[in-house]
């Protein structure tokens, strides 16, 4: 299972961006997305990176569970105004000596 945690947010990357008008149906997503005043500010909060930001780092600031974090993420995501980049993450497991013995 991946750690939501180990995701970052980043600004749409310039592929993505479209320098010309934009449709009305992008247009309402854009306004749905930024109505919310929480995702305003995490917009401008990713805004000022550089980098990828760390969901650790949104998390932490804005003082909301994780499960309303990555909604919010997933609809800035869907309005074209952010980039969730998914790090995979290798879990390692160990068992008892004796679950070894018995796959012997």
């Amino acid at each position: 299972m991946i750690n939501p945690m180990s995701y970052h947010v980043v600004k749409p990357s310039a592929a993505a961006s479209n320098t010309g008008p934009i449709a009305d149906r992008q247009f309402v997503r854009i306004a749905r997305a930024l109505v919310e005043p929480r995702r305003l500010q995490i917009v401008q909060e990713i805004a000022v990176h550089d980098s990828p930001t760390p969901l650790t780092i949104l998390h932490n600031t804005h003082c909301i569970s994780r499960a309303t974090l990555s909604h919010h993420t997933k609809e800035l995501e869907t309005a074209g105004l952010a980039e969730i980049i998914r790090e995979r993450q290798i879990r390692q497991s160990y068992g008892s000596a004796q679950c070894v013995a018995r796959l012997r």
